[in-house]
């Protein structure tokens, strides 16, 4: 979350979605201003993508195959 959050272009929303993830409450607080800007959508996207590199980096790191399926992607959503 954090960086997303650093990487937004704005500053005014760079710096309320840091604020967000500051506390108790801090994924909630996340979830409901990702929701209030409209980027939910542009977050889900960006979180998948940085799933996949860490699973693709230790699948590189441990020398274990694998084959990346875009297909499967598409049929979970």
């Amino acid at each position: 979350m954090e960086a997303y959050s650093l990487s937004m272009e704005s500053p005014e929303l760079r710096d309320e979605l840091l604020r967000s993830i500051q506390g108790k409450g801090a994924f909630r607080h996340f979830k409901d201003t990702i929701r209030r800007h409209g980027i939910e959508e542009k977050w889900y996207e960006y979180r998948r993508a940085a799933f996949e590199a860490i699973a693709i980096a230790w699948f590189e790191e441990n020398e274990i195959p694998y084959n990346r399926d875009e297909d499967a992607s598409a049929d979970e959503g």
